[in-house]
């Protein structure tokens, strides 16, 4: 039997998917046609053997100006499914004080987990110095940060790519910046990382606090190292994560299935790295 705890799962609203990442992001996956109520995502989720889910929050209207997921209402969707969805809040870097001010909230107000950090579409380094007391507070508080890593629909096939700019979500050296810095917060770096995987396996590998998500891509088609480091020497440190709406639960597992890993190495990707991570006994 399958147990599964996906890291990474954006909600199925009319409102985020919307503002997800422009007509790349909705004529690649056909995102605009995936928007259903929480209580068919339980479901769904459920039967195909997965346990936990990260909800997340988003907030980047400084750089994408479109309407955020707010924290209130992550908090009341977990607050509705208290035993499936773990909260992960949201903060747009840029606000100052107030994004600290935020932060503080995460476990008093909404009993958020962790931070979802997006830094192209957000438009910061992780590596910038007068975002350091932002991640003073995150690691103060013991959340747990989600960043982006690598390649984003945002803004991509937009003149001037929407002013998103890739470099911000190299591991090299933006986030081995805020990982070395602050080594006390659990960083999962979402996604394989793609065109730097290799690059992304080589941190994780360096530092202890790394982990990968593996979101946003069907296992069939991850590059072979990250295939091959996710089986041996980096099998405790790889997540199970769909990218909900992108991929299907189902169709993720299926796959991982495929490649006839050991048992033992699809338990920890599918449900004992991130259980032991986020605390989920």
């Amino acid at each position: 039997m399958v147990r599964a705890i996906d890291v990474h799962v954006h909600p199925p609203t009319t409102e985020y998917l919307e503002g997800s990442g422009g007509s790349y992001f909705s004529n690649a996956f056909g995102i605009m046609d995936k928007a259903e109520p929480f209580s068919d995502l339980v479901s769904k989720f459920t039967d195909a053997g997965v346990e936990r889910a990260v909800l997340l929050a988003w907030d980047a209207e400084t750089m994408t100006r479109q309407p955020a997921t707010s924290n209130e209402f992550i908090a009341s969707v977990v607050e509705q499914h208290p035993d499936f969805f773990i909260g992960f809040g949201s903060i747009d870097p840029w606000k100052g004080r107030e994004a600290i001010r935020e932060v503080r909230r995460f476990k008093s107000r909404y009993g958020f987990t962790g931070v979802k950090l997006h830094p192209p579409a957000q438009s910061f380094s992780p590596a910038d110095p007068r975002f350091f007391p932002l991640w003073d507070a995150i690691q103060s508080e013991g959340l747990v940060v989600l960043m982006h890593a690598g390649h984003t629909g945002f803004g991509a096939g937009l003149p001037g790519a929407g002013g998103v700019r890739l470099r911000h979500a190299r591991p090299f050296p933006d986030i081995e910046e805020f990982a070395t810095s602050f080594p006390r917060i659990p960083l999962i770096c979402a996604h394989p990382g793609w065109p730097w995987h290799d690059d992304l396996l080589a941190l994780a590998m360096h530092n202890a606090n790394v982990y990968i998500d593996l979101s946003g891509w069907s296992p069939k088609y991850l590059p072979p190292s990250v295939v091959q480091h996710a089986k041996s020497l980096l099998q405790d440190k790889v997540l199970f994560g769909t990218d909900y709406p992108v991929i299907s639960p189902e169709r993720w597992i299926s796959d991982l299935q495929a490649y006839g890993f050991k048992e033992d190495v699809v338990d920890k990707i599918l449900y004992r790295n991130a259980a032991r991570l986020l605390g989920v006994s």
